[in-house]
């Protein structure tokens, strides 16, 4: 192994984000009432979208229609929008003056305004769908008086959520799995394409608050081709079949001997770091890259290694030269099967790409850099290594599941944007407990997302969200409304207000479910980091035995119970409370299999009590999934749950010939 290093991490954050009570404003402008109606001006079709919407939402909240014209009336009250092209900014502009109200916006600013507007008059979107919209009923529409400015302090706000849409990678990936569970997967799709909208022309849940909004934000719809960034996993170059047949000497030294891939992943290859001609190439493939007309415009792309496969990073004597012997020491759980002790990955992994970016920069001068995700067993800082201020990391640091990693995801990007470079967080931790159930880690997560900021966080890009807002709706909109949160409010202002604005008289209870939620997940967390004590322990048995040992459903029914009766009469507020209590359901179904599958090995009984548990799941989504499609997505269940994933790979793996 490689000389002790002498870098010393610093992963402390300088600056502690501060907030600010809700903005009080006078009454200013009367919209709507009794003899007055206000015109929505678009002057020309890049408003008009945006216009048609505020229009909409006067309309069902006040019951009457509402112009949208070119030009502004000669009299009465009017909302004027004026969209200016795209400056990097996204500056956003409100000011009333009179009866008339101005919106402006330099690109997504213009959204960002429109939606500060549709607020201020008390509309909410909470989840997506008309359910998760809040719209209060008024026959008189008054505007505060407001002189309002705000960009965000991060162009870069990507998250990937949402199953919309005919895409094949979720058909690929995830919507087979339903097949398990006796659903339809054409049918689920199409039940949540159709939950999922509020009205057709209308921005969606994410661009409504600002996320995948612009050309930065990866996966914003229709602009990919048009990022000035390309991050994730690389080297498709080198995913072919018979790769490490034509390079043997390129590819990763396995504890065997050999350097062939492993469980024939060629997908997902792993390379032999040190080798100088395998660098030579990787260099000529990135500068041909930049080159390319695919890639033009862009100012970074990635040299992000393949994601992790079954084979073992190289254990060549080279390589391990490169790995400081005072690294960080980690558990490998991927060398033929068996786990391994050795050191963090980063210093070696780092090297590798210094040399990369290095030369790539030569011949492509006019480039800022090449992106990064320091990842799996290189995701701790460096100890040795320097990396180059020409790499740009997205750090995946980030868990509220396991309580010794509750503070992972801030001191990791600390250590990055501390060693000089333009960092950018891109965690996973939105899957939470793999598991169906109510989640709750809004406020840890709240609280290291806007202390990055505040420290010069430089954009985010969210995974792992997908439509289970019944279980863990609460975390997405913490989540969306920090992305901006122009006016600096508190958590706790932002957990009120979604608590009152959603649910009214049943607001203090549904408050107390999701503290209560969150009491029985931190219970779990604490156990599960005495219980996986292992860094990159990634078994989910223990995280999930922990989370419904510690989940109390008939606690929570209870509450949801008394937030029902609170709600009588009101059907809206009731729709919403109907979402969190199908999210229980899958928990209540979960917890059964888990308590059935202590006696599954015991006997012919005990195994038909688990088989019997796991098809009343399988019954209880095919029914959950009909009534409520967002509560949570199904296809989890099949793909990470312990105990009902092996049910669902059973029915979809092909039988061997």
């Amino acid at each position: 192994m490689g000389a002790p290093g002498k870098l010393v991490a610093d992963t402390t954050l300088k600056k502690k984000a501060e907030f600010l009570p809700p903005p009080v404003r006078a009454p200013g402008p009367v919209l709507i009432d009794g003899g007055r109606t206000v015109s929505i001006v678009a002057p020309t079709d890049a408003e008009r979208p945006l216009a048609e919407e505020i229009a909409w939402h006067l309309k069902e909240m006040s019951g009457k229609d509402v112009p949208v014209v070119a030009a502004p009336p000669a009299s009465g009250p009017a909302v004027m929008l004026s969209f200016r092209p795209d400056d990097d900014v996204e500056g956003s502009e409100i000011e009333t003056s009179g009866d008339r109200v101005k919106i402006s916006g330099a690109g997504a600013g213009l959204s960002h305004a429109v939606t500060y507007f549709l607020e201020e008059l008390g509309i909410r979107y909470l989840w997506p769908g008309r359910v998760g919209k809040v719209i209060p009923k008024r026959s008189t529409v008054v505007f505060p008086l407001t002189n309002w400015k705000f960009a965000p302090s991060m162009r870069v706000r990507g998250i990937r959520g949402g199953l919309v849409g005919p895409s094949a990678k979720w058909r690929d990936r995830n919507l087979k799995a339903t097949k398990a569970l006796g659903l339809d997967p054409e049918k689920y799709r199409a039940a949540v394409n159709a939950a999922y909208f509020d009205r057709p022309g209308n921005r969606d849940f994410f661009e409504w608050h600002g996320l995948k909004d612009n050309p930065d934000c990866f996966g914003a719809a229709g602009t990919d081709p048009k990022t000035k960034y390309k991050w994730g996993h690389t080297f498709k170059w080198a995913q072919k079949k018979g790769f490490d047949k034509e390079h043997p000497d390129w590819m990763a030294l396995q504890p065997d001997g050999t350097r062939e891939l492993k469980n024939g992943r060629i997908d997902r290859p792993v390379f032999c770091l040190s080798n100088p001609d395998f660098i030579k190439r990787s260099i000529e493939e990135k500068v041909a890259e930049f080159k390319s007309k695919q890639r033009e415009g862009k100012i970074a792309i990635t040299t992000g290694l393949p994601d992790g496969g079954g084979g073992s990073p190289c254990m060549c004597e080279r390589c391990r030269r490169l790995d400081p012997v005072n690294a960080p020491p980690l558990y490998f759980n991927f060398f033929s099967g068996t786990e391994t002790k050795y050191v963090s990955l980063t210093d070696r992994t780092l090297w590798f790409f210094n040399q990369i970016v290095d030369g790539v920069m030569k011949a492509c001068p006019d480039k800022k850099g090449l992106t990064f995700f320091p990842y799996s067993y290189y995701i701790a800082p460096p100890v040795s290594v320097r990396p180059d201020p020409r790499l740009i990391p997205l750090s995946v640091a980030g868990d509220y599941v396991d309580a010794k990693r509750w503070n992972w995801a801030r001191e990791n990007v600390a250590s990055w944007m501390n060693l000089g470079l333009e960092t950018y967080w891109r965690p996973n931790l939105m899957w939470g407990w793999k598991v169906g159930g109510p989640q709750n880690y809004a406020r840890r997560l709240f609280a290291d997302y806007e202390d990055l900021k505040a420290n010069g966080l430089k954009g985010v890009d969210f995974d792992c969200v997908a439509n289970s807002w019944g279980a863990k709706g609460l975390n997405v909109y913490i989540n969306c409304r920090v992305a901006l949160n122009p006016d600096r409010l508190s958590f706790e202002t932002i957990f009120d207000d979604y608590c009152q604005t959603g649910f009214g008289p049943a607001a203090a209870s549904v408050k107390a479910y999701f503290n209560a939620v969150e009491r029985m997940n931190e219970a779990a967390s604490r156990e599960i980091a005495v219980r996986a004590p292992k860094v990159l322990d990634f078994r989910q048995v223990v995280r999930a035995e922990c989370y419904y040992d510690h989940l109390d459903v008939a606690a929570l029914e209870a509450i949801l119970d008394k937030a029902d009766a609170e709600a009588a009469g009101d059907a809206e507020i009731r729709a919403r409370l109907a979402l969190l209590r199908a999210a229980l359901g899958y928990a209540k179904c979960g917890k059964a299999v888990r308590e059935a599958a202590k006696g599954k090995n015991s006997s012919d009984a005990g195994r038909e009590a688990f088989e019997a548990a796991r098809r009343a799941y399988s019954a209880f989504v095919i029914k959950a999934v009909e009534e409520q499609p967002l509560a949570y997505t199904p296809t989890g269940i099949c793909v990470f749950d312990p105990w009902m994933c092996d049910f669902g790979s059973r029915k979809n793996r092909k039988k061997k010939k």
